[in-house]
C-alpha cells in the first residue's frame, strides 16, 4: 500500500502535460473551519506553520525520498528545485492522498516562486488547469487545480521564511470531488502560520 501511494505521489508530481489556465471561481476566498471535517490533531512543519489534516485521513509512517525537479527556462539555462516530502496522509476508503512538501531551488535567484508556477502550467498544459490567489492570515496562497482523466489535484503554494516554497497537495478521484473539497477546505482553513517578517 505504501509503495503504491508513494508511486502515485511521484507520478502526480512529474506527469508531463499542458495548460488551459483558468481561474477558480473564488472557491477558497472565504475559508471557514468545520471541526467535524478535520482531525483534532495539528501537525507543525519546520517551525513555520501547522495544519490539521481532514478527518479520517491517516498519517503514513514512512521514509520519503527527496526528488529533484529540473526546470528548463530556455535552451541555454535551467533551474533546479529539490522537492522534499515532509509528510503524507491517506484516506484509506478511496486512496485519496495529502502530501506536504518543501520545494527549494539549488541556488538563489529572482522569480523563484513564479518560475515554479510556470513550470506546473507547462507540465500540465494539455489538461484543464485553474488557478486562484487568496489570502489566509495575511499570507498569500496560490491554489492550482489540475484535472487529468481519473485524477484531480489541488495544490496550495506559499512562501517560507527562507523564500522556499511550501506545497500542500490533495489528490483524489474527480468522482469524489464534491465531498473531498469540503473536507480539505476546512483543513486549509486550519493552517496557522508562525510569525516572521
Amino acid at each position: 500500500m505504501r509503495k503504491y501511494l508513494c508511486s502515485m505521489l511521484i507520478s502526480i508530481l512529474f506527469l508531463s502535460c499542458n495548460s488551459n489556465s483558468k481561474k477558480i471561481d473564488n472557491e477558497f476566498s472565504n475559508l471557514e473551519i468545520d471541526r467535524t471535517k478535520i482531525s483534532k490533531y495539528a501537525f507543525e512543519y519546520l517551525d513555520e506553520f501547522s495544519i490539521n489534516p481532514p478527518e479520517n485521513w491517516e498519517r503514513l509512517e514512512t521514509k520519503y525520498e527527496n526528488k529533484k525537479v529540473v526546470i528548463y527556462q530556455s535552451a541555454a539555462t535551467k533551474m533546479n528545485y529539490n522537492l522534499q516530502t515532509l509528510d503524507l496522509f491517506n484516506k484509506r476508503s478511496n486512496n485519496s492522498l495529502m502530501s506536504i512538501s518543501l520545494i527549494k531551488p539549488d541556488s538563489a535567484g529572482q522569480n523563484i516562486y513564479n518560475n515554479y508556477v510556470d513550470f506546473i502550467k507547462m507540465k500540465f498544459r494539455n489538461n484543464q488547469i485553474k488557478m486562484e490567489n487568496f489570502v489566509h492570515q495575511s499570507r498569500d496562497i496560490k491554489v492550482i487545480e489540475i484535472r487529468k482523466q481519473n485524477l484531480m489535484s489541488l495544490r496550495f503554494l506559499f512562501l517560507s521564511s527562507g523564500f522556499n516554497i511550501f506545497q500542500i497537495e490533495f489528490t483524489f478521484n474527480p468522482e469524489n470531488a464534491d465531498e473531498e473539497i469540503e473536507f480539505l477546505k476546512s483543513s486549509i482553513a486550519s493552517i496557522k502560520f508562525n510569525n516572521w517578517s
